[in-house]
């Protein structure tokens, strides 16, 4: 029998908000083996990352790496958006004092771009970085931010085994609200005689 302090820990994901039945069901999937099992909090807590993403490295486009994960502060240029018809990518220019690097994407709408990457403003990119001959570019940034929001990417991103539907950002959040309850759960104890 367990102590009844840990009881919240042990309430289903389906109590997080924002987690509705579709997620719970995936969560279920991943978490229990079986979508028709309940996954509950402590499931969240002990599913472990595999590895981290490390998005500290922050510099100018004239400092990128050959490759690797990179987090720059952008000025959005031109947009470039395909012929219709064509399996060509949409491409937006972006430069700061140092350079120009484009960022690239596959299967997009123009009006969403444009509402995604303004010209003329600022904005907080963080992705993985290639090069197609002597041109950097980074393929579907993993962080768009203006830059009053840059406290919302992660410098150390941990990264969950995963199931199909189920993203990385979701999962963050339910371990973060998982962590949540846990750290009620250690604040209840402190008090308790």
């Amino acid at each position: 029998m367990r102590p009844e302090i840990l009881t919240p820990l042990f309430a289903g994901v389906g109590t997080i908000k924002g987690i509705g039945e579709k997620l719970a069901k995936l969560l279920a999937k991943l978490l229990r083996g079986d979508e028709q099992e309940q996954a509950r909090l402590v499931d969240v807590l002990f599913h472990l990352p595999t590895h981290v993403i490390d998005r500290r490295y922050r510099c100018t486009i004239a400092q990128l790496p050959q490759s690797g994960i990179a987090t720059l502060e952008v000025v959005i240029g031109r947009h470039k958006a395909p012929p219709r018809g064509t399996r060509l990518p949409y491409k937006v220019e972006v430069h700061d004092d140092t350079g120009m690097m484009s960022l690239v994407f596959f299967s997009t709408h123009t009006e969403q771009m444009l509402r995604t990457y303004p010209e003329g403003q600022r904005r907080l990119i963080s992705g993985e970085i290639s090069w197609f001959g002597p041109e950097a570019q980074m393929s579907h940034p993993d962080f768009v931010l203006r830059l009053e929001e840059a406290d919302r990417m992660p410098e150390l991103e941990p990264v969950y085994p995963m199931t199909a539907g189920l993203s990385g950002k979701i999962y963050a959040k339910a371990a973060a609200a998982a962590l949540e309850k846990l750290s009620g759960v250690q604040q209840v104890s402190r008090r308790a005689p």
